[in-house]
């Protein structure tokens, strides 16, 4: 996959220099501001992306907020949307790790899993030390049946080496809710390993 990256950007890395959102993922995401304020925490997400949307009418390069409007498209559902921005944001920014695992995540997400595994990759080429591209990758193993892959970048998740963070307010990191105790579990339950697999799902329901 690696060696074929001049292919790919050929392919998959050209965006528009503008990006309107698609009727149905323009209704997504007025419902979900007419319905954000009703919490503490969907207000301030609202207004994060408000901020977001500010800056970028002001400078269409600030990949840190192409990068945060990108990433809240997809938590909110607008994937095509969020690709769209997260690939603008990887032509301003060609090593912006985190911009390649969320494109990668929601690749997987509409089941594009090549073009999902050469975001993930390069993701974790850029910063090997990862956790979030290191999870991301894991779970695409399990998705596209390679649980050994995913246990060797799961265990190496474990490693004190290995950093998780949080993007948004109100978010935990992996680490924080033992999802590497269950995507472990999953592993071991597709290798049909139960004992394992039933030992790393107790570990995960140790978490509140």
């Amino acid at each position: 996959i690696l060696s074929s990256v001049s292919s790919y950007q050929i392919v998959f890395g050209q965006a528009a220099p503008s990006y309107a959102l698609s009727s149905s993922e323009q209704q997504t995401l007025t419902q979900w501001k007419q319905t954000a304020p009703n919490t503490a925490l969907g207000t301030l997400l609202l207004q994060l992306l408000n901020d977001c949307d500010r800056k970028l009418a002001l400078n269409s390069q600030d990949a840190n907020s192409r990068y945060k409007r990108g990433y809240l498209y997809g938590v909110i559902g607008c994937t095509e949307s969020a690709i769209a921005d997260l690939t603008q944001t990887i032509e301003i920014a060609p090593s912006h790790s985190r911009a390649f695992t969320e494109r990668g995540l929601c690749y997987m997400d509409q089941k594009q899993y090549t073009r999902a595994l050469y975001d993930l990759n390069r993701a974790v080429q850029i910063h090997p030390q990862s956790g979030n591209a290191l999870m991301a990758r894991a779970r695409l193993w399990l998705a596209t049946g390679r649980p050994l892959l995913a246990i060797n970048d799961l265990r190496y998740c474990q490693s004190s080496e290995v950093k998780f963070a949080a993007e948004l307010p109100g978010e935990l990191s992996a680490n924080q809710y033992n999802a590497l105790s269950y995507y472990l579990g999953a592993s071991y339950e597709a290798l049909d390993r139960p004992e394992q697999a039933i030992n790393y799902y107790k570990e995960c329901l140790k978490t509140a």
